[in-house]
């Protein structure tokens, strides 16, 4: 056999095993199929990939539904006082780099006049939440990073209502790998 066409074949061969071997454990980017998934729910009340918790006078909705490794958190205020929320990491990160982006609205998901639709905040940013208001949190990168497979990270949820105590709530979780089949 000549030696190009051995070449060619043994080509062919490590393309189909790099093709079968399983993700390795190391840095992958978001839109391999990584994703975050809750890993203690204590303080919240876990349906599948959605949590609610009811706390400081709020309500957070977090959503890790998503194809890839990014964290929906919803912080509704359906009192009349002005709320202050921070989210941030628990540790690590870079505290300069913006963890994603959040949008404010009305607590029925209509804009708000005078406000951007999208405006990125930092670790433990403080955002001020109006009665009858929501904001929408896209948290890109909670790390400040990509995120690794089998990582554990904790997010950090503080709200204090004016005059008021502030409560935390935190949101552990796991980047894990997602498989087709368990697609919710």
């Amino acid at each position: 056999m000549p030696l190009r066409t051995m070449l060619f074949l043994g080509s062919v061969v490590a393309l189909a095993l790099a093709a079968c071997m399983p993700p390795q454990v190391g840095s992958i980017r978001a839109s391999s199929g990584l994703r975050y998934r809750l890993e203690d729910a204590d303080g919240w009340t876990a349906s599948g990939a959605t949590a609610v918790a009811s706390f400081a006078g709020a309500v957070a909705t977090v959503d890790l539904r998503g194809r890839d490794a990014r964290v929906l958190l919803i912080v509704e205020n359906p009192g009349r006082s002005v709320l202050r929320v921070k989210l941030s990491p628990q540790s690590g990160g870079d505290r300069t780099a913006a963890l994603g982006e959040v949008r404010h609205q009305r607590i029925d998901g209509s804009a708000l006049e005078g406000r951007s639709s999208y405006e990125p905040f930092l670790p433990a940013q403080s955002i001020e939440l109006e009665a009858q208001q929501r904001a929408v949190f896209y948290v890109d990168c909670p790390l400040g990073r990509e995120p690794v497979l089998g990582e554990y990270a904790v997010l950090v949820i503080e709200i204090e209502p004016r005059g008021g105590p502030m409560e935390r709530r935190l949101l552990p979780l796991a980047a894990v790998y997602l498989s087709l089949r368990t697609q919710p």
